[in-house]
């Protein structure tokens, strides 16, 4: 029996005949990942290299990038927000994500930019934690002003978690910075009303973006939100290390891939 949580107003997971997974979200968003890898590690640098602006070559670049690569991340930050509200263990989950984040970042540095390691610009592992640091803020919050009386001060402290967290994601140079932190947080806050979560995740990734980085790369990031409009609430397939140990192993694949392509 599909399991659901139940307020006598709503529903919050979706109870439709078609209603997929966490485990079916986490392949897609696999999926979706890896698609926007392949094209960033190994069709990126040709198409660079020779100017390519026209073809088949630079079609399926921008397909793999711009349209399905772009669904992957925010399916990520409403898993995030889902296995927080679920857990129940936030520090071991953190001590996860932060220990994955560490074996991945020679990969990514490999695959993002040929070196070995450089501070300029960290993998997602360090996002997806720094989200968690802030969710785990956010809930000791409102355990600590849960009555009306104490919502001017509850606020407060949101925003002030917020810019910390979003802070240290624009110095440390974290994948999708600051506008990663806020996604995270708003898919929370609005956790119990779907649609409105959707509305608001997709406003925040995609006007975010633009505003505080002048990119228009995550327009279609919104299509991967959509998806979390038909989850169900279950887990699904234990899928529990499939994402931390495919993350750093594939884009080392990809960038060894790329050196044998140049040579």
């Amino acid at each position: 029996m599909r399991e659901q949580i139940q307020t006598s107003q709503q529903t919050y997971y979706s109870s439709d005949r078609f209603a997929i997974s966490g485990s079916t979200l986490k392949l897609i968003a696999l999926i979706c990942m890896l698609t926007d890898h392949v094209g960033a590690v190994i069709l990126e640098p040709y198409i660079l290299a020779n100017e390519v602006s026209s073809g088949f070559l630079f079609t399926a670049y921008v397909i793999m990038r711009f349209l399905v690569g772009r669904a992957a991340f925010p399916i990520y930050c409403f898993l995030l927000v889902e296995g927080f509200l679920h857990t129940s263990n936030a520090a071991k989950y953190a001590g996860r994500l932060f220990t994955f984040a560490i074996i991945s970042e020679i990969p990514f540095d490999l695959a993002s930019s040929n070196k070995i390691l450089t501070f300029e610009h960290q993998n997602v592992y360090l996002t997806l934690f720094l989200g968690l640091v802030a969710l785990s803020g956010y809930k000791r919050i409102e355990e600590q002003y849960a009555t009306e009386n104490g919502q001017r001060e509850r606020y407060g402290w949101y925003l002030i978690v917020m810019g910390f967290t979003m802070l240290i994601a624009e110095v440390g140079h974290v994948d999708y910075g600051s506008v990663g932190i806020l996604t995270i947080s708003v898919l929370y806050f609005f956790r119990k009303k779907r649609k409105r979560q959707f509305v608001a995740g997709s406003l925040t990734i995609t006007a975010g973006d633009m505003i505080l980085h002048g990119s228009f790369l995550e327009l279609t990031a919104p299509f991967g939100l959509a998806l979390t409009q038909i989850y169900n609430g279950q887990r699904g397939i234990s899928m529990k290390y499939t994402f931390y140990l495919f993350y750093p192993l594939h884009l080392l694949i990809l960038y060894m891939i790329r050196l044998g392509c140049i040579s």
